[in-house]
């Protein structure tokens, strides 16, 4: 390494050491915790070569999802990770996602978007990009932002069942019919009399999930479950986590859950 880059290596890791001293003790043991941490300062080479390879095309040398590779005729732009915004977390809305929340989406990628999944990624070069992708934005330096990762709830014994279960679709109906369908419409397929009206918080028309096609969050009643619970910051998803009870919550799964099945039958 020619001696001016180690140089200027040497002084970021000194102005993040500064920057994240307070956060990072305070948060040492936080991964094992299910919470958002600030950056592994020891993964910022690593992972920075591991970006600039992976995903600087799209998400451009600052993040700023501008990469040489993105069009304006693009319908899914990149994330642009100068925000903080993360769309996929198990955390609250508008928290900085877990550790565990940017390596699942790195490894499964985003349906519907230009994301690729990198599923032959190895542990080490995920661990290293993971924390690297946090040095875009200050939002990692500020405590408000971190959060633990809201604890998904079991399915009820009694859907485990044919009978509960086909109560619980039946009313899973009701629920989706007064909390969704405004927006994904009553069958679930994004055409809600608000779709034509949603914006995201930078602006730009957003439209929502049809449900019964891939979705960005994950296949998986997990997936489902843990989105509807704490929505997707920067768009008009709100989190549910406060304004249905578990057992609400899980009603609407299942009955997406059966909607899926149905279509691929």
């Amino acid at each position: 390494m020619p001696v001016n880059m180690r140089i200027r290596y040497q002084f970021i890791r000194v102005i993040w050491g500064v920057l994240f001293v307070g956060v990072m003790v305070h948060h040492a043991d936080d991964a094992s915790k299910g919470k958002s941490t600030p950056p592994d300062r020891s993964l910022y080479l690593p992972g920075k070569h591991i970006y600039k390879v992976s995903c600087q095309p799209c998400h451009g040398e600052r993040g700023r999802g501008d990469g040489e590779l993105v069009t304006m005729d693009w319908e899914v732009f990149p994330r642009d990770f100068s925000t903080g915004d993360f769309k996929y977390r198990s955390t609250p809305y508008g928290k900085l996602p877990t550790n565990a929340d940017i390596k699942r989406t790195i490894l499964q990628g985003i349906a519907g978007s230009a994301m690729p999944t990198f599923h032959d990624m190895s542990d080490k070069d995920l661990e290293a990009v993971s924390e690297y992708i946090k040095y875009f934005s200050r939002k990692w330096r500020k405590e408000e932002f971190h959060a633990d990762a809201v604890l998904l709830p079991s399915k009820p014994e009694f859907m485990e069942s044919d009978t509960g279960h086909r109560e619980a679709v039946e009313s899973g109906k009701v629920m989706f019919a007064r909390n969704c369908a405004p927006c994904h419409g009553e069958q679930g397929l994004g055409n809600g009399p608000a779709a034509a009206t949603l914006m995201d918080s930078y602006g730009h028309p957003v439209r929502p999930a049809n449900l019964l096609t891939p979705l960005g969050c994950g296949e998986s009643e997990e997936d489902l479950l843990r989105t509807i619970l704490t929505g997707m910051t920067g768009t008009p998803m709100p989190a549910f986590a406060e304004a249905l009870n578990e057992e609400e919550v899980w009603k609407i799964v299942l009955l997406i859950s059966e909607w899926r099945r149905s279509k691929a039958l």
